[in-house]
């Protein structure tokens, strides 16, 4: 298996943390070359051939950053850390589709929970039920918002709200999983 590398802005960041769960997990032999001061620097460094990519990166991201690289295919997908494939990349496999053991799968999925709660709003411990109700209801209004999503379309950017009652059964499902588990996950992100 050929070794790749990918840039890094710093330790902890999904981009190290991905390549060490793909390299513990599946044996792939990927490098990371830490050191990058923000993800442009990364992508500078790809279109000079000075490494072979990023891991780790929301393909929003991508999308609103680079819509001509993504466009025009510039951008190789070998496989997604997702549950499941995506319609926009019907032939790129999920990292889930090579799992064959249910500790990989456990591992995968508390890793991937930070997908599905990407930008969370938060509230303190105690607030009311019915502000939170508010501020749940507010928020998919806003979300909803004709002109809002004008404003984020012209800045090619992306919206994929969570709902709040999923999202706390998300952190719920973090917190649920088994001691071992956990540790394993927290030992391969370099988490003390």
């Amino acid at each position: 298996m050929k070794e790749v590398t990918v840039g890094s802005i710093g330790a902890g960041s999904p981009m190290e943390a991905y390549p060490s769960l793909l390299n513990k997990l599946f044996g792939t032999r990927i490098k990371v070359i830490g050191g990058y001061k923000a993800g442009s620097d990364i992508d500078l460094a790809m279109e000079r051939g000075e490494i072979d990519g990023r891991c780790g990166t929301h393909l929003t991201t991508y999308k609103s950053l680079h819509p001509a690289w993504m466009a025009e295919r510039k951008i190789i997908l070998p496989v997604l850390v997702a549950e499941k494939r995506r319609a926009d990349y019907p032939d790129t496999p999920t990292v889930m589709e090579f799992v064959k053991d249910t500790t990989t799968r456990q591992q995968l999925e508390l890793v991937m929970i930070t997908q599905n709660v990407d930008r969370p709003v938060l509230a303190p411990p105690g607030t009311p039920a019915e502000r939170v109700k508010e501020l749940r209801d507010g928020l998919i209004a806003t979300l909803a918002d004709s002109a809002f999503l004008a404003e984020i379309e012209k800045k090619n950017l992306f919206v994929d709200p969570v709902p709040g009652e999923q999202m706390a059964r998300e952190f719920a499902k973090a917190f649920a999983f088994p001691p071992e588990i956990i540790a394993a996950v927290r030992e391969t992100m370099g988490v003390k």
